[in-house]
């Protein structure tokens, strides 16, 4: 009781789950966009990509064309240029990142 009024606090909640399952649920909370963002994406890096720019830019309407007109421009050449799937992939993270009005 004195570690309460000490910290001025009500009262304690207590819960059968552990520290970890709550910072999780917590977590998921409040970053929802970035965990549905990133459920959509195929790979490793590209959803890392994605939740990044799903943190630091609100908008991806824009970004999402850009990649998509990029990554058809990019297969259109392919016999012009001659890179691979990596450059194409690098292509693709770059193109995700682009902004409107930025």
């Amino acid at each position: 009781m004195h570690v309460l009024e000490t910290v001025k606090t009500p009262g304690i909640t207590l819960s059968d789950f552990g520290v970890r399952e709550g910072l999780v649920v917590d977590y998921l909370q409040s970053h929802v966009r970035e965990v549905t963002t990133v459920e959509q994406a195929a790979g490793v890096r590209l959803r890392s990509a994605l939740a990044l720019l799903a943190k630091f830019l609100p908008n991806t309407r824009h970004s999402e064309h850009v990649a998509t007109l990029a990554l058809q421009l990019f297969d259109g050449l392919k016999s012009v240029h001659r890179l691979g799937p990596h450059e194409r992939e690098l292509l693709h993270y770059a193109a995700c990142s682009t902004t409107s009005g930025r």
